[in-house]
């Protein structure tokens, strides 16, 4: 079996929706394992530099350079997200969505769980 296999945590396959409450955790400026929570605000499907269009959570959780990389958990303990990039205005942040995550992780045969 050439799947590699991670045991570490599980991505939500319910429905996440506006208004859900979300927890990030990230080393935002170099602090490690700061803890914010917040609520989806949005899913949206914007272009990046590339004009790659990406599937993305925006979320209210005040989130700050250093977060990129780190995850949104949904009330279960589930992730919805990665954080990507932050607008300037406050509190407006973008996670890559929980769909983007499971399709990269199973086209390159990388599987959660067991």
């Amino acid at each position: 079996d050439d799947i590699e296999r991670h045991p570490i945590g599980l991505i939500s396959e319910g429905s996440n929706i506006a208004g859900d409450r979300i927890h990030v955790v990230g080393h935002p400026v170099g602090f490690w394992w700061t803890y914010t929570s917040g609520f989806i605000a949005a899913e949206r499907e914007l272009a990046g530099p590339s004009n790659v269009v990406t599937l993305l959570f925006q979320i209210s959780a005040p989130v700050w350079f250093g977060n990129s990389g780190g995850g949104a958990w949904n009330e279960a303990g589930h992730l919805i997200g990665i954080a990507s990039f932050i607008a300037k205005a406050p509190n407006v942040s973008f996670f890559i969505h929980r769909d983007v995550i499971r399709e990269f992780l199973e086209t390159n045969r990388i599987v959660a769980g067991q």
